[in-house]
């Protein structure tokens, strides 16, 4: 079971949004570069999308072989982070038969599955990340994207050792 969104995430004064002009394109292209070469180790093909404070994109790359629709979900997933100071995969449970939220219209583009994470340096919150094209390779190239931007893994660290915990893979 995915965890529950942090919602002290979204007080005043907690995590708060950065100003637009704190992550520059070249540490989004980076990031790019950074989960394109993890996804060539793990032999998996991946959209990876960067967007900014605003959700507005920055930078997104679909790696030949990656399904036309991913580019879609990466995006999603990148701005839902942001928009939710939120991880994406926390939000599953909630829209699930029985969820606390089930039924209830969201805005487009809101992605519920892992995979996308908000870019948080110094506690505030920068931009956003999605990651779209396979299943737990997901978490290991956002969090090789993550790394490369210097930001905090907080967020996908743990859900990556999970992930990697039940298909029997080493960290």
């Amino acid at each position: 079971m995915s965890p529950d969104p942090d919602f002290s995430r979204w007080r005043p004064g907690q995590m708060p949004y950065a100003g637009s002009d704190q992550l520059r394109a070249e540490v989004a292209l980076n990031m790019i570069h950074a989960g394109v070469s993890e996804a060539n180790n793990l032999d998996v093909a991946m959209t990876i999308c960067v967007v900014d404070v605003g959700a507005q994109l920055m930078s997104l790359h679909r790696m030949s072989d990656a399904m036309a629709f991913s580019v879609d979900l990466a995006y999603g997933k990148a701005q839902t982070a942001v928009r939710t100071k939120q991880p994406t995969h926390v939000w599953q449970r909630w829209f699930r038969d029985g969820g606390p939220t089930h039924g209830v219209l969201f805005p487009p583009g809101f992605v519920s599955v892992a995979g996308g994470f908000p870019l948080v340096r110094d506690n505030v919150v920068v931009g956003g990340l999605g990651v779209s094209g396979a299943q737990w390779e997901d978490l290991a190239v956002a969090a090789a994207c993550i790394s490369a931007g210097g930001f905090s893994d907080a967020d996908v660290a743990p859900v990556l050792a999970r992930a990697r915990s039940r298909v029997g893979h080493e960290q």
